[in-house]
């Protein structure tokens, strides 16, 4: 054989080795590529099963290998959410923020990442992810529940409305958004619009604890102590481990001159929480005014008391009020005026209870204990 035949049958067979390993290559590279779409899809399915450990997992796999920016932004999204529902917070922030690192138009992540700063205290760039993921996104349902919470917290209680509003829009069988718009409305003390928004809310979630709550509420400024007690006992048997239910509930109680009652869910309240001040003042008021001797404790109204104010740093009035109140009942009447002259001095900004402070007060330097009124 000649040496051209050699030298070409030489590259022919080169030839031939490179096109085999060029379409192994290919063909390994088509496998990895068909099993990481697989895994993807696998975590979409896993997504709408609400089984999201499954598809955290099959995402973390798929993103082994190259996937299009919106399918891996998607895929990071999901990673932190499956992180988030599992207490891991700050993972899925980082997740959420690679997300958007690589899609910037991503709503699910500005959602989510929005609802993680929010939770953790960072109004301003909350506020801006819910908004960007509502200008992405007019029916993002999520987005507006979650700036209408920033409203409110804000007290831009007609905003807080406008966004509920929307939210009831998006998913008019929200009962969450309508309990939500309620209470801005009673907020703003428009207790008409309040009210038919928590009906609204009851109706579609009839076991709706929040809803039960508010609405309590608002019966029990109306002195419809009647309706309030039977929302709070529904309320309670929906969730009965939550304390400010069974405080409400007492309050709703001395309404009525139930006072039994209002012992019984005051100190229900406190084995929940020992240090939950509201409840701690509630029952030291109690201890310390009311009409019935039999009720009246003195020195536990000041224990009570003195620890509700420690707890709020001493900077609520009507805790120290209370306190005064306590040693007004045990016949301390210069340490009842010394601390009725603090809670005055504490909050002078609301009119009506520096009224109030000002006759117990008055009480006081006669040397007369204060006695509680219908509704206290």
């Amino acid at each position: 054989m000649s040496k051209k035949w050699k030298v070409l049958i030489g590259i022919a067979v080169a030839a031939a080795c490179v096109f085999g390993s060029f379409c192994a290559l290919a063909g390994y590279l088509a496998f990895g590529f068909a099993k990481r779409a697989t895994l993807f899809n696998e975590g979409v399915a896993a997504v709408n099963r609400d089984d999201l450990d499954t598809a955290s997992s099959k995402f973390r796999a798929a993103l082994k290998g190259w996937q299009a920016p919106d399918r891996r932004a998607y895929a990071f999204t999901i990673i932190g959410l499956s992180e988030e529902r599992n207490g891991e917070c700050e993972k899925a922030l980082d997740e959420y923020s690679q997300a958007l690192r690589i899609d910037p138009k991503s709503k699910l992540a500005h959602e989510f990442r929005g609802r993680i700063l929010r939770d953790a205290g960072k109004t301003d760039d909350a506020f801006n992810d819910f908004s960007e993921a509502i200008r992405l996104d007019p029916n993002n349902h999520g987005a507006f529940v979650g700036r209408g919470l920033i409203d409110l917290s804000r007290k831009d209680f007609d905003q807080a409305i406008e966004d509920f509003s929307e939210a009831v829009r998006t998913d008019p069988d929200s009962a969450s958004s309508y309990a939500n718009r309620g209470l801005a409305y009673a907020y703003k003390r428009d207790f008409e619009q309040a009210l038919i928004n928590y009906d609204a809310a009851l109706r579609l979630d009839p076991s709706d604890a929040r809803a039960l709550a508010n609405r309590a509420g608002l019966y029990s400024q109306q002195k419809d102590f009647d309706r309030a007690i039977q929302d709070l006992t529904a309320a309670i048997q929906t969730n009965p481990r939550y304390g400010p239910t069974y405080r409400a509930r007492a309050s709703a109680y001395l309404g009525r001159k139930e006072y039994a009652k209002a012992v019984d869910d005051f100190e229900q309240a406190l084995r929940m929480d020992p240090a939950d001040d509201s409840t701690l003042n509630g029952l030291a008021w109690l201890r310390a005014t009311c009409p019935e001797a039999s009720y009246r404790n003195g020195k536990r109204a000041i224990e009570q008391a003195t620890a509700a104010c420690k707890i709020s740093d001493w900077r609520n009035a009507g805790y120290i009020d209370t306190l005064a109140a306590g040693y007004a009942e045990v016949g301390d009447f210069k340490s009842a005026i010394s601390y009725e002259d603090k809670a005055i001095r504490c909050d002078s900004s609301n009119d009506e209870q520096v009224r109030d402070m000002q006759e117990r007060m008055t009480l006081y330097r006669s040397n007369k204990a204060y006695r509680q009124r219908i509704g206290e």
